[in-house]
């Protein structure tokens, strides 16, 4: 194989010769953050399983007694207007103390909104299974939003399945959108399955005759899995097992001495499940994969660290299907030597970008090898950085397909080879990463909203002018980061709660069963003001208006150097960014995004995001990955996915439905164009790894009216569209820019022509539409953010019922 020295990213960012590449240049970097989340409560409000008599002394049965608590969460009762109203008392959250919680049969968390569990510490707190072989410790049936933190599950060697996500219909509330936070998952077949019904479907993991297997094949999508261990899980740590269960994101997780780390191949019902990515993670001695993919869906892998496992992916067969399998900035570290360390089964494209593979001393096997499956007669492959240690002269890098013949005489449309070289095998570091550990709770001092209940009506009436003293008090305090909480209720804002620019402080409510609504005296005013720079943390709140308008947080003066807004885990409205040329930006596992508009945003970026709607972007720089988008999502919006001027954006592995008929609620309805346009843009636009579901090819991606500054590249995108068609299409304008499409395919067919001027392997122009994305890091320390530089978080925030989610300017 040849050397070649790696490509400097710093000459391929010269190459965008754009109106905003001096911005670009002095943009902070576009970092994943290590959250410095801590841990609080437990609070007033919160109920705990000892008052329902559990014991914890891992002798009694208490089963019973958290079964009890369970039921009594988030209930309601109906008012004389006939609303639903929060049932005084009931909560939103289940404690469970230090101790050892035995169970000997399944629990069940039904029809909940927004209702978590949380332990004291996992080192302290644990559930242990002693009931049936094969048997599930919790199902959480219906239950939307909730988070599982700070638990050990252990199974004991007997437990099927630690915790299933799963819906069947027969409750008004789907299931989605958990949270598994600082837990354990120890000695059992499953610790967390999402849909139903592969790993155990036995009568021993569905008791009960509500409990048909065949029915749970219903969303639980958008899990997001966090600082959790799963030991000697003998089927997987996590498995998603139907087609509606997508959208999981497992990040800074440990699995040690697991079958499978991640899968969606064990199948349920229909044989598959939903996309699953990895990031940050630890995977050490699986016996069979560190990710188990049979569905061909996009999936990616961020930045993990692979050690002594047989292999890092596996990707069963899959025929002629083409969906992106991406791969980048991870280290593969002794794989088993017979044993390729990567697997597909489809055809792709597989893209690797920057992967170390150390292979073990003696190793025979290819590090890649593509099924010579007949019916996929040829996978894309994208090698971009890679280093790599060939411990045998003879050992191939490709088997199957792709040789190293094929890597000669680089085979049109389905190579694209740069810069992947043979290093010695001291060039890789071995040391295993330090993740971040269990959040650490800290002594704040809290301050309680009241909760005034209505005897009669049972409406809360706790005043906003009560709410803003209770924020004032805070404020005064001598702690240093105090928190004013808020237990689960609905509480009417009539005027913006604000809080001031240069003070810590924390407004913590009970999850998104905690609700401040816009009342009717709030007029277009925010629910929340706040003043820049911010040092507010906003967690586990429900912003909302019953009529969709009103602005959820108003953010000014927010852009100072080193500064930076965290959304974590939120479900975001419109964000409208502007004039944010020092302060990053960053989304981690979003379950939703509305709409982002980024205007002079130097570093906007997110990383896992379910339904994510339009992305406007003007002289910022952007990048988004993983993201699943349905533009006319609720007829919010008829807008394309992208529409931009200028800029650098990059789109790396992600999902687009366009609608048939935009808006949707036309008459007669009007057909959808394209769901990407580059219009005029003068800057870098890059698209790879896109998963299409179209109705039509007009739906799919125009370029027109180009500069002279237009540098694109679109590679690696699948639609489901058959024919001859294709769905991509340019329009030259005053000058011809830089664009190329290449890996272009239908799902199942051979792959689409390249088109354009550099066909999308002119080295200098891959190179330089891949810079951002290589230059993306993943932090391994919290940030250190400088003083007198906005530091806002918001963790589990949600703000999807009003016209503006977040308006955040630097100004």
């Amino acid at each position: 194989m040849k050397i070649i020295p790696l490509f400097s990213l710093s000459l391929a960012s010269a190459l965008l010769a754009s109106p905003t590449a001096a911005f670009a240049a002095e943009a902070p970097t576009l970092s994943v953050s290590v959250t410095a989340e801590e841990a609080v409560g437990p609070f007033a409000s919160w109920g705990n399983v000892k008052a329902y008599g559990a014991v914890g002394d891992g002798k009694a049965d208490d089963t019973d007694a958290v079964q009890r608590a369970l039921d009594d969460m988030n209930k309601y009762v109906t008012n004389i207007c006939g609303w639903n109203i929060e049932k005084p008392g009931s909560p939103a959250v289940l404690y469970f103390p230090a101790g050892t919680y035995r169970i000997t049969k399944t629990l069940v968390s039904k029809n909940q909104f927004g209702a978590s569990l949380v332990g004291e510490n996992p080192a302290s707190t644990i559930i242990v299974w002693d009931g049936a072989a094969g048997g599930t410790m919790l199902i959480a049936d219906g239950a939307f939003g909730g988070k599982y933190a700070r638990l050990t599950w252990d199974g004991r060697k007997k437990a099927g399945i630690g915790v299933a996500h799963w819906w069947n219909k027969k409750t008004p509330q789907y299931g989605a959108s958990p949270e598994h936070v600082d837990e354990v998952f120890v000695d059992m077949g499953v610790g967390i399955v999402a849909g139903c019904c592969g790993s155990s479907s036995t009568t021993a993991s569905h008791p009960g005759t509500d409990w048909v297997a065949g029915e749970y094949n219903n969303m639980d999508s958008e899990g997001s899995v966090k600082r959790t261990r799963f030991i000697r899980n003998t089927v997987a740590g996590i498995s998603s097992e139907s087609a509606n269960a997508l959208d999981w994101w497992v990040m800074d997780s440990e699995f040690t001495d697991c079958a499978r780390g991640v899968t969606n191949a064990l199948g349920g019902r229909l044989g598959w499940g939903g996309n699953i990515h990895a990031y940050r993670n630890l995977f050490q001695r699986s016996t069979v994969a560190d990710i188990h993919v049979g569905t061909v869906r996009w999936h990616s892998m961020h930045n993990n660290v692979s050690v002594g496992s047989q292999r890092f992916l596996h990707a069963d067969l899959a025929g002629k299907n083409g969906r992106a399998l991406i791969l980048k900035n991870n280290r593969i570290l002794h794989h088993r030597g017979d044993t390729s360390p990567i697997f597909i089964g489809n055809v792709g494209p597989l893209v690797m970008i920057d992967n170390q593979i150390l292979s073990p001393v003696g190793a025979t096997a290819p590090l890649i090898q593509q099924s010579n499956n007949a019916e996929a007669p040829g996978a894309g492959i994208v090698l971009v950085g890679n280093k790599v240690t060939v411990a045998n002269a003879g050992t191939p890098l490709f088997a199957g397909t792709h040789s190293p013949l094929d890597v000669k005489l680089k085979q049109p449309n389905l190579l694209t080879f740069y810069d992947t070289t043979t290093v010695p095998r001291s060039a890789i570091p071995t040391a295993l990463p330090a993740l971040p550990p269990t959040a650490v709770k800290m002594a704040r001092t809290v301050f309680e909203v009241p909760v005034t209940t209505n005897d009669t009506t049972k409406v809360n009436e706790t005043t906003t002018a009560t709410i803003q003293d209770v924020i004032k008090q805070a404020l005064a305090s001598t702690d240093p980061n105090p928190i004013v909480h808020f237990g689960r209720a609905t509480y009417t804002i009539d005027a913006p709660l604000e809080i001031p620019a240069g003070r810590r402080i924390q407004l913590v409510g009970d999850g998104i069963a905690t609700r401040l609504k816009a009342g009717d005296k709030l007029g277009n005013r925010p629910l929340l003001r706040l003043r820049g720079p911010s040092l507010a943390t906003i967690r586990e709140l429900n912003l909302y208006s019953t009529s969709y308008d009103v602005t959820a947080v108003e953010l000014d003066n927010a852009d100072q150097a080193g500064g930076r807004i965290l959304f974590d885990g939120g479900m975001n409205g419109v964000v409208n960014l502007s004039q944010l040329a020092s302060t990053k930006v960053e989304f981690q596992h979003s379950t939703g995004i509305k709409k982002i508009n980024a205007s002079g945003a130097a570093s906007v970026l997110a990383m896992g995001s379910g339904v994510i709607g339009p992305v406007t972007v003007t002289n910022s720089n952007v990048m988004l990955a993983d993201t699943w988008f349905e533009t006319g999502y609720n007829n919010f919006t008829s807008d394309p996915m992208v529409r931009g001027t200028s800029g650098n954006f990059t789109y790396l592995g992600g999902h687009i439905a366009p609608p048939e008929f935009t808006p949707a609620n036309t008459t007669p309805p009007t057909p959808a164009g394209a769901s990407i346009i580059v219009d005029g843009f003068a800057g870098q636009f890059t698209v790879m790894g896109l998963s299409y579901q179209m109705a039509s090819p007009a739906h799919g991606i125009e370029v027109r009216n180009e500069l002279p500054a237009t540098k694109a590249l679109f590679m690696g995108v699948s639609a489901n569209d058959k024919g001859d068609t294709t769905y991509y299409r340019r329009s030259y304008g005053v000058g011809s820019g830089t664009v190329g499409f290449s890996l272009m395919r239908h799902t199942l067919v051979q792959p689409l022509p390249d088109q354009a001027t550099n066909k999308g392997t002119d080295k200098a122009a891959v190179l330089a539409a891949m810079a951002q994305m290589r230059a993306q890091t993943w932090d391994t320390g919290p940030k250190v953010i400088p003083a007198g530089a906005t530091d806002l978080l918001f963790y589990r925030v949600r703000t999807i019922e009003t016209r503006i989610g977040y308006n955040i300017s630097g100004q």
